[in-house]
This record gives structure tokens, sequence and C-alpha cells, in this order.
């Protein structure tokens, strides 16, 4: 699931701050949060995330776009 926080609503609808969770390495443990992710792009196109672990600070990355 990945998720941003929305700046530009009305202040009468709650504002929304996800997690964008991905697949740590270094850890071997699913559903790591991703601080500081960015949106990039693949050599062949395909959207990809990319920050860094919560836990271990480590590089991590995830295929797929932010929604």
């Amino acid at each position: 699931m990945a998720q941003v926080y929305i700046a530009n609503c009305p202040d009468w609808l709650p504002r929304q701050i996800a997690v964008v969770t991905g697949y740590c390495v270094y850890e071997k443990k699913k559903n790591r949060e991703i601080k500081n992710p960015k949106q990039i792009k693949l050599k062949n196109g395909r959207p990809a995330i990319k920050g860094t672990c919560a836990s271990c600070g480590k590089a991590i990355f995830r295929i797929g776009k932010l929604k």
C-alpha cells in the first residue's frame, strides 16, 4: 500500500498520511516502512519507489508507483 500526504485538501476533509512499505533485503523482512520515498523510473519505463528502511537505515526499493 503506497499513499502520500494530501497537502491541498479542504480543512473539513481529513488529511491522509499513510506509510509506504517494501521488502528489506538486509533484514529479510516484509512490510518495512520506507523513509523518504522517491518516485523513480526504471530503464524499461516502469515506475518504482526508492528510499531507506526505517528500522535499519539501508537502501530499500519497490516496483510500483506512489498512489
